[in-house]
């Protein structure tokens, strides 16, 4: 039993469905649904009763939420007692709840997706390397968080692509190698790879699970970056009735 509350936002309702479509194909009940988060544009919402009323009366047992500016509704859902495992986009660093014991209360418990990166597997060389080569540039290792490594990858990429890219060496030529079917390899288990020139319109399948948690370190992986297969939705077969070309028929 599966309750989606998503942001008002074209962004929001696309993730709105992508959670309706893996809750069809999970074999679960779809038993709420709204985009009651308001957009980054407007001001952030400052009560939920309504919205935790509903979904509490829906008795869900997981509550996907989708938005940054969602907090408020991560800490009414507990206090009023929802029985339901709470996932949702709301990105946040290990130094942000560390500064902030509020908010390590408000999303206790809670389960954040994190598409791209994670910032919480630090055991690996990848990670150590990122460490050196931010030291190299001023930047301690306690001050890395998702921003630094979104830079990273950024560079990483762009580098990759060049390396990719034959002689001469031009715009062009690099434009036609990251937008002919290249593949970025990402990096280890920090950063996710990518397809191009698909990545410029679909956000490449692969994605980290996080907890927040009260006890040791705030932001603890559940689920590593892992790619996932992609589900589509057959498009709606068009209705020769409803259509004003009289040349668009069976025939």
């Amino acid at each position: 039993r599966v309750a989606v509350v998503a942001e008002e936002t074209l962004g929001g309702e696309q993730t709105e469905g992508a959670v309706v479509l893996e809750a069809e194909r999970a074999g679960a009940e779809l038993v709420y649904r709204s985009t009651d988060v308001p957009p980054p544009s407007a001001p952030p919402r400052s009560e939920w009763d309504e919205v935790v009323d509903a979904i509490r009366e829906a008795d869900p047992q997981l509550v996907f939420v989708d938005g940054q500016e969602t907090v408020g509704l991560y800490a009414a859902l507990r206090q009023a007692g929802v029985d339901a495992d709470i996932v949702g986009t709301l990105q946040v660093d290990g130094d942000d709840l560390a500064r902030d014991p509020d908010l390590v209360l408000a999303l206790s418990g809670s389960y954040l997706v994190s598409p791209g990166v994670d910032v919480t597997t630090r055991d690996s060389a990848e990670w150590g390397r990122l460490v050196i080569d931010m030291a190299a540039v001023g930047v301690a290792a306690e001050d890395i968080d998702r921003a630094v490594v979104l830079g990273y990858a950024a560079v990483d990429l762009f580098l990759a692509a060049l390396s990719d890219t034959p002689d001469p060496l031009s715009t062009e030529a690099f434009h036609d190698v990251l937008n002919g079917g290249w593949e970025y390899p990402g990096i280890g288990r920090m950063v996710c790879g990518g397809w191009w020139p698909a990545s410029h319109l679909v956000e490449y399948p692969c994605a980290a699970l996080v907890r927040v948690s009260p006890i040791g370190d705030p932001l603890a992986t559940v689920v590593p970056l892992t790619d996932f297969n992609v589900a589509t939705r057959p498009a709606p077969a068009d209705d020769p009735a409803d259509s004003d070309d009289p040349d668009d028929s069976d025939d």
